[in-house]
């Protein structure tokens, strides 16, 4: 008795495109078209990132009182501070259309690290309050982490529209 061959793709087609399947795969249909769809990338890092500026957010709600008071009292310059604070809102619109938005929010994150950054320079030699230099600089860290992912975002939307297009 003779066994019955599987189908295979057409001989005309060529076995090394990409955009049909290999025929080694006995349960595809003969030169079957793969998906152009690229895998939609995870959305973990977007949410890390949002708990973490909140959890930023929070601790910068906390020191605001004492901020206020040893800035009116001429015991700290308040140029660094208003620069981060002003800073921590732009952390704040970033990571929410970074959150709500895919592949937005890119210069907001941008332009909250380098004021942040800006920031923690300024009060290096500040000997009060050690722990606001590190904040500052984890808000930076945020600020620029945000950004990579939002440019990564970009250039997967990029290059998907590019895909259907083509």
């Amino acid at each position: 008795m003779r066994k019955k061959s599987i189908p295979r793709a057409s001989p005309s087609s060529n076995p090394n495109d990409p955009k049909t399947m290999s025929d080694h795969n006995p349960y595809s249909p003969p030169a079957a078209v793969l998906s152009d769809v690229p895998a939609s990338p995870s959305r973990l890092p977007r949410y890390v990132l949002a708990v973490l500026i909140i959890l930023h957010l929070l601790l910068l709600v906390s020191t605001l009182p004492m901020l206020r008071r040893l800035m009116s009292s001429a015991a700290i310059p308040p140029l660094p501070h208003l620069l981060a604070l002003l800073s921590d809102v732009l952390l704040l619109i970033g990571g929410a259309l970074l959150l709500f938005s895919r592949g937005r929010g890119k210069i907001w994150l941008l332009l909250a690290g380098i004021g942040l950054l800006l920031a923690t320079a300024m009060t290096w030699s500040e000997p009060i309050f050690m722990f606001l230099k590190w904040f500052y600089l984890a808000g930076a860290i945020l600020g620029f982490a945000g950004w990579w992912i939002a440019r990564q975002d970009a250039a997967r939307m990029e290059s998907a529209e590019v895909v259907e297009q083509s």
